[in-house]
């Protein structure tokens, strides 16, 4: 917790899940306001959400993971990123106390709060913390133009809008998992798929659906790929979720490697076909179709 000592840090502390472009404006000014007084700036941010700690069954499931959430704020241009446990005892602190804690544990000197940001179990925002705290606490001022919110890239998640989630979140919507065994079936009619595990229980999944994304291999590569998230009405309706991969133009050994799948667009709802012939040909104008997406 004290590795950040001996250097003085504006920080900015929040959630951040998925790093929309909300987020990327108030990381914009803390980076700013770092400048102007001439302090690092430093992100901390929770490994799980809040209420994952508070009230497990109402906590939502998560756009990034945290290993995504790093390196998403990585790639804004910030170095010192600390990701903290939330404990029971976090929720009885005060605002003042939490803030103190902060000076402590990180040499924090100065804080930034989103405009509508409530910290503390006294639940104060910027201006009233500002009158209690003997460092500077300063409201950010809201991204211009339409509300954006983790929970509206959820929203639209949800509903399979991926297009859409990209829009508010300035990045495509991605899913990070391990390739695992699965029935083979794929390989059979001529499209194998990879069949993919999130590294995160908690991790949101879109709508049911076929989808176009780019998979990125272990080895950095990307290939244009077709996901199915679904029950494989055709070949298993077993009830149960998958998420299949079909890599276009691709062959070779997967199992047990790393992939992540970032949604480029929702080409059609999931459908059963009456015989492997129409599944194939189904597969084949989806490859298509995704290749021709821009």
């Amino acid at each position: 917790m004290g590795e950040h000592k001996g250097t003085g840090y504006i920080a900015a502390i929040g959630m951040f899940d998925g790093v929309h472009l909300g987020h990327s404006f108030l990381l914009q000014q803390l980076a700013a306001e770092a400048g102007k007084r001439g302090l690092e700036p430093l992100v901390l941010t929770f490994r799980e959400h809040p209420l994952s700690v508070l009230n497990p069954e109402h906590a939502p499931a998560l756009i990034s993971d945290p290993e995504q959430k790093q390196q998403l704020i990585a790639g804004l241009g910030f170095n010192n990123i600390t990701a903290l446990d939330f404990t029971p005892d976090d929720f009885r602190s005060t605002a003042a106390d939490f803030v103190g804690k902060l000076q402590a544990d990180f040499g924090v000197q100065a804080l930034l709060m989103g405009f509508n940001n409530h910290i503390g179990s006294d639940r104060k925002n910027a201006s009233a913390l500002a009158v209690e705290c003997d460092i500077p606490v300063i409201e950010a001022a809201p991204y211009p133009g339409e509300a954006v919110s983790s929970t509206a890239v959820r929203t639209a998640l949800h509903k399979g809008d991926v297009a859409e989630a990209a829009r508010l979140s300035g990045h495509p919507f991605s899913l990070r998992g391990t390739v695992v065994d699965g029935k083979k079936l794929g390989r059979t009619i001529g499209f194998p798929t990879a069949n993919i595990r999130p590294v995160s229980a908690g991790q949101l999944i879109p709508a049911p659906g076929v989808y176009a994304v780019d998979a990125v291999l272990a080895d950095g590569s990307i290939h244009r790929a077709v996901t199915n998230i679904g029950i494989r009405p055709t070949v298993d309706n077993s009830g149960h979720l998958s998420i299949e991969t079909h890599i276009i133009n691709y062959s070779g050994n997967l199992y047990g490697n790393d992939i992540e799948l970032r949604f480029i667009a929702r080409m059609r709802d999931e459908q059963r076909f009456s015989s492997l012939d129409e599944l194939k040909a189904g597969i084949a104008a989806d490859c298509s179709r995704a290749i021709a997406i821009i």
